[in-house]
C-alpha cells in the first residue's frame, strides 16, 4: 500500500487487496492489541475519508485511511557518531552495529551505546521518535540491527520476532574443522553460577536450538552460517563452544585477543514490512578484520 507521513500520522491509500475488508480486519492484522485498537477510536486517532469510522466499516479501493502511528520524544541522550545505515524507510531503520559497544545502556547514566548514536542520528534528520530496537546483539557481536520507528507497528513486529518470523543469519569463524559440516545443536542454556555474564549448557536451562552450516575454511578454522530457533543470551557462542569449536577471539568461551574482535557477525536480516506488504532482506558485510573471508 502507498503511504505518506505528516505530523506523526500515517496516511495510507487502500489498495485492491483490502477492498471490501473491514477496518476491524485491518486492525487485527496490523495492530494485534485490542487495548491499542480501543484507544485509536477513543482518541479519534483513526480516520477514514477524514471521518471517524466504525469498526465494521468496509474499505473501498482508493480510500484514504489516516491513523496516528508515531510517538514523539527521543528517549536517550544524543551522542553524535558515524552511524552505518544499511536500510531506512519511514517505519524502519537497519544499522550495522560495531563490535565492542552495547545496544542499550546497562544503567541510566551510561553513555556510548548504540541507542545514543541512533538518537543523534534521528535528531540530525529532524525525527523525534523513541528509540526502539526490535532485538539484541551482544556487546562483542557486530552486524545488522533492526529498529522500529513506528509505534503503531511495534506490537506487531514484537509478535513477529517472538514467533521467529523475523529471520537473522549469523557468520561465525570458529576454531577447527567442524564435523559434521552442518547440523542442529539442541542443548538447553542456563546461567553459570560461578561466573557473572557467562552461560553454559545445563539440563536445568532454557531450551535452545541453533542451526549451523559450514560455508568455508581457512587454515585450521571454519566459517559457519548460523540461524537461531531460540534467542538465548550468548546462544551461538555457548553452543559452538560446547562442540569444542569456540568462536575465534571469544573472551568468555574461547581465547581472547588484544587485537581482534569476537568473530561473530549478524550477516543477514529478513523481515516483513506490513505497510508496504513486502519482505525485505538486508545484508551486512562483515568487517574487514573478520578472520575468514567468504
Amino acid at each position: 500500500m502507498k503511504y505518506t507521513i505528516k505530523d506523526n500520522w500515517l496516511s495510507i491509500t487502500i489498495d485492491e487487496a483490502w477492498e471490501k475488508h473491514s477496518i476491524q480486519e485491518w486492525l487485527d492484522h496490523m495492530v494485534p492489541s485490542r487495548p491499542k485498537q480501543h484507544l485509536l477510536f477513543q482518541n479519534h486517532e483513526i480516520m477514514l475519508q477524514h471521518k471517524l469510522p466504525g469498526r465494521h466499516t468496509h474499505f473501498q479501493a482508493g480510500d484514504i485511511l489516516d491513523i496516528k502511528a508515531f510517538s514523539s520524544g527521543i528517549d536517550f541522550p544524543l551522542e553524535a557518531s558515524a552511524l552505518d545505515v544499511l536500510y531506512e524507510d519511514a517505519c524502519f531503520l537497519v544499522v550495522n552495529k560495531p563490535s565492542g559497544i552495547l545496544v542499550h545502556p546497562d544503567h541510566p547514566n551510561q553513555r556510548h551505546t548504540l541507542v545514543n548514536q541512533i538518537a543523534a542520528y534521528y535528531a540530525s534528520r529532524n525525527l523525534h521518535y523513541p528509540i526502539r530496537p526490535l532485538h539484541r546483539l551482544d556487546r562483542d557481536t557486530s552486524g545488522a540491527l533492526l529498529i522500529c520507528k513506528c509505534t503503531l507497528l511495534q506490537p506487531l513486529m514484537d509478535q513477529l520476532m517472538h514467533d521467529k518470523k523475523i529471520y537473522r543469519t549469523y557468520l561465525a569463524a570458529v576454531a577447527g574443522n567442524v564435523l559434521p559440516e552442518q547440523g542442529i545443536i539442541e542443548k538447553p542454556i542456563g546461567k553459570d553460577r560461578h561466573q557473572n555474564n557467562r552461560y553454559r549448557v545445563s539440563a536445568s536451562g532454557k531450551p535452545a536450538i541453533t542451526h549451523y552450516r559450514t560455508i568455508g575454511h581457512q587454515d585450521s578454522n571454519s566459517l559457519l552460517e548460523c540461524t537461531l530457533e531460540t534467542g538465548r543470551t550468548h546462544q551461538i557462542r555457548v553452543h559452538l563452544a560446547s562442540l569444542k569449536h569456540p568462536i575465534l577471539y571469544d573472551p568468555i568461551y574461547g581465547t581472547a585477543s588484544n587485537v581482534h574482535s569476537l568473530a561473530l557477525h549478524a550477516w543477514k536480516l529478513t523481515f516483513y514490512h506490513p505497510i508496504c506488504e513486502k519482505t525485505i532482506t538486508v545484508s551486512c558485510p562483515p568487517p574487514p578484520s573478520f578472520p575468514i573471508k567468504q
